[in-house]
């Protein structure tokens, strides 16, 4: 066999290769993933880094892990001035996690078990989907692959027979690495005392221990000092053993996972014949290049050092999931999962009988190959969605120059009320701009204070968070309201994301939205395009134009009507210029065609007489697809007389504009 590390990186290349050949195919499977989710974070932080340093942000974010920002630091070109940098980034991370894992492997077993180690990194690297939205995670892996590189190292020096302490102090550095990027690394002095233990007794295992607990300590001071602990973190919530058992599941399986599966399977059927046909492929493939494990030596003794190496960095997550009324059991399993899982399995292949282990194995290769591409998949798709808003958006207002609000009116695969403000700051590197979602569920429930969205009355505006006009961090702020003149509505259609100018309540009442108008909301300015030139009003009843003025008398009635290309489910502002003389009362204007006459459409003017001409301006919304032609109505059935010098036509969605002159 090649030189281990070489096979790994091979093995790696080809699952590459393979989401490489399913992207060019045009698979659903890609490349292309920006960031999601908490990403947003991170790129907002680095953008901003020249103004205010991204380590003291995060710090100021969540006060933890303060070597965590300078691995972002240290690839910043990636992350924020390339779109799926990030992304790259993540699939390093997995070699990096198959060779510590193959580190720890072969080096507790030795040269006896090194097929078994080349497998188990194998494993490692396959093992890429997690429950978590984005890449946000990777920095999170590092660490954990220090805390296996740790244990290693540590692991040559007892193998050394406890006389070469180079080896501590490398051990040291390793563990104070992970535990500065991810404070949860911290248990990894557990699988120190406890491989100590069975090596060499209790009293030299705990004796080994004592230097990695003085650093965990030394740590804890510092962090008490300049830190804080969230009040929810230490709250037990539910049975402490169903939680436990609940945090240990999610080390092999996350529950987003069968959400992924039932998501496929509805929606995405071609997806999941691809993810299945690659998993079942890299899992052939990784079996056969691992070749037969063939190794003789002490099992038992090796999975159950593997045992005590996994469950020592994994003991800070389990407490915390127990223990914990903010991180309940699941939500940090993917931060080390990805390496404690494959380091139990190959204990686990060491258990049983040579035929089952090799089906075991290879069941295992092609299950979380195929896990992982469908997580590659569902990214893709959120990619897509996340680059048609950003589309829409610029489309709607290519710079900000001023503080603005989008309103998305529906969800979004890859936003939520929680991260889409980031989003959008980041889309144009601007704090002067938000972006609200709807988030689906009951109106009038409880929101969460990021989720919560009021439209008010026109001189209210909306009430929702507002970030805007901040040079240094920020995510979160109280609510205020925010004027309607700053805010611009948007909604997809089959073209993707478009601007659009009035929201009905009806179209709330499915979401966490409170809309307390009694009319629907017109939102932004309406900026006209230039007078278009059409033919003249087609007359019944009424006077030809005289001095370009329509004249139409109730006595018998009088119509006047003009020509418009109507849009299915569109709102028109109609504006007339005019002044009546005698009882208008029944005077109205309407939308007609053959077969197109709703009497919702007939809107009463009602104005009283009088000598001056005024401008009146109202909305009539077209309705279901009209069949041309259509015309705009004037009908004056009542017994006074209405001038009309002209008029104006707008559709609101798209601001298209006509201007009708008699």
């Amino acid at each position: 066999m090649a030189n281990p590390v070489v096979t790994l990186i091979l093995l790696w290349a080809i699952s590459l290769g393979v989401i490489g050949i399913l992207q060019a195919c045009g698979a659903g499977v890609s490349f292309r993933i920006a960031p999601l989710g908490e990403d947003f974070n991170w790129v907002y932080f680095l953008q901003r880094h020249a103004e205010y340093p991204a380590a003291r942000a995060f710090w100021d974010h969540d006060a933890r892990n303060p070597l965590a920002p300078w691995w972002y630091l240290a690839v910043k070109p990636l992350v924020i001035d390339t779109a799926y940098g990030l992304f790259a980034i993540r699939k390093v991370v997995d070699l990096l996690c198959g060779l510590s894992v193959y580190a720890l492997v072969s080096t507790l077993g030795g040269a006896a078990y090194r097929k078994a180690a080349i497998s188990a990194g194998a494993l490692a690297i396959l093992w890429s989907a997690s429950g978590i939205v984005g890449q946000i995670n990777w920095t999170m892996l590092v660490a954990a692959s220090a805390s296996l590189l740790a244990v290693a190292v540590y692991v040559r020096y007892l193998n050394s027979g406890r006389s070469e302490g180079a080896w501590v102090a490398g051990s040291l550095f390793l563990y104070f690495v992970a535990l500065s990027t991810y404070s949860l690394q911290a248990s990894a002095l557990l699988a120190i005392a406890g491989l100590g233990t069975v090596r060499y007794g209790w009293r030299k295992g705990c004796a080994d221990a004592v230097p990695f607990a003085g650093v965990f300590a030394v740590f804890g001071l510092i962090w008490a000092t300049v830190g804080y602990v969230p009040a929810d973190t230490l709250r037990l919530d539910g049975s402490a053993p169903l939680r436990l058992v609940q945090s240990l599941a999610g080390w092999f399986w996350d529950p987003v996972y069968g959400h992924l599966i039932h998501e496929l399977g509805r929606d995405y059927v071609p997806e999941l014949v691809v993810c299945l046909g690659a998993g079942v492929f890299l899992g052939v493939v990784f079996h056969r290049i691992c070749g037969e494990p063939g190794e003789t030596g002490d099992d038992r003794r090796l999975a159950l050092e593997l045992a005590i190496a996994a469950f020592g960095i994994g003991a800070a997550t389990l407490a915390l999931e127990m223990t914990s009324a903010l991180w309940v059991p699941g939500t940090r399993a993917p931060m080390i999962q990805q390496v404690v899982a494959p380091t139990l399995v190959a204990g686990a292949l060491l258990l049983l009988p040579a035929r089952w282990a090799r089906g075991f194995r290879l069941a295992a290769f092609a299950a979380v190959a195929f896990l992982a591409m469908a997580a590659n998949a569902r990214q893709t798709r959120w990619t897509g969605d996340l680059e048609r808003i950003a589309s829409g958006l610029r489309a709607a207002v290519p710079k900000i120059t001023s503080p603005t609000m989008f309103i998305l009116t529906q969800p979004a695969l890859g936003l939520s009320p929680y991260n889409s403000d980031v989003f959008v700051k980041n889309l144009y590197r601007s704090n002067e701009v938000n972006l609200k979602i709807f988030s689906p569920g009951r109106q009038g429930a409880g929101f969460p204070p990021y989720a919560d969205l009021t439209f008010g009355a026109d001189e209210k505006g909306l009430w929702a968070e507002n970030t805007m006009g901040h040079r240094g961090f920020i995510l979160r702020k109280a609510h205020e309201w925010v004027p309607y003149s700053q805010v611009i509505l948007m909604r997809y259609d089959e073209t993707g994301v478009r601007r659009v100018s009035v929201l009905r309540k009806e179209e709330t009442e499915d979401y966490q939205v409170r809309f307390d108008r009694t009319k629907p909301l017109y939102a932004g300015e309406r900026k006209p395009g230039p007078p278009v030139a059409l033919a003249r009003w087609e007359l019944q009843g009424a006077k030809p134009p005289k001095d370009g003025v329509l004249e139409l008398r109730g006595q018998p009635v009088g119509i006047a009507q003009h020509p418009v290309a109507l849009q299915a489910d569109s709102d028109y502002v109609v504006e007339f210029e005019l002044r009546g003389e005698g009882d208008t009362r029944a005077f109205y204007a309407d939308l007609y065609g053959e077969g197109y006459d709703a009497a919702e459409q007939d809107h009463m003017i009602s104005e009283p007489p009088g000598r001056e001409f005024h401008w009146l301006r109202f909305v009539i919304s077209s309705g279901a697809a009209p069949p041309p032609p259509t015309w705009l109505r004037l009908v004056n059935p009542s017994p006074g007389t209405v001038w009309v010098r002209s008029a104006r036509i707008s559709r609101l969605d798209t601001m298209e504009v006509g201007l009708l002159r008699p």
